[in-house]
């Protein structure tokens, strides 16, 4: 089976054989990936190509947005929402400066602690990027259920300042 470049095609393809976790995984992955070559877009001075891997990462995140689940679990939906929101400004910010180099640490950092979070609640199906590999003794359920995940009320993403 040939595989084509069409994004849509790719999706439709994971979505299909990934379970959700792993999909998100998978999302939170690529946006890295895509600050990190924007950080390296804005040293080459590649005003397009930043602007391109910014916009993609914006997809992911409001992609991510829209797919949150009130009724599964208000609070931490309502927290995820405001974190994407923060993101999404930042990914703004970004977008219109070439000296937010250190916005996109700040962009990076924040989605590797959201994913590790994610990678945590079902350990077996860490990405490549993570370097340890869970214990041998912790296993995973084999579905996760967003309402049996308590977000802490004082949960607060690391500094979002511009």
């Amino acid at each position: 089976m040939a595989y084509s470049n069409n994004p849509y095609e790719a999706y439709s393809r994971a979505n299909e054989t990934k379970s959700h976790t792993e999909q998100i995984l998978m999302l939170y992955s690529g946006a890295i990936s895509f600050v990190q070559q924007a950080k390296e877009a804005i040293k080459e001075k590649n005003h397009d190509k930043r602007y391109q891997l910014i916009d993609r990462t914006m997809q992911i995140v409001r992609g991510l947005r829209a797919c949150l689940d009130y009724e599964a679990n208000h609070e931490l939906a309502t927290a995820l929402n405001n974190y994407y929101k923060d993101l999404d400004t930042l990914l703004v910010a970004i977008q219109c400066d070439d000296k937010k180099e250190p916005i996109c640490d700040k962009v990076i950092d924040n989605l590797r602690i959201i994913k590790k979070t994610w990678e945590e609640i079902h350990p077996n199906l860490a990405c490549t990027e993570k370097k340890e590999k869970p214990p041998k003794d912790k296993k995973a359920k084999d579905d996760i259920s967003i309402e049996n995940y308590q977000m802490d009320d004082n949960y607060r993403p690391k500094d979002f300042s511009a």
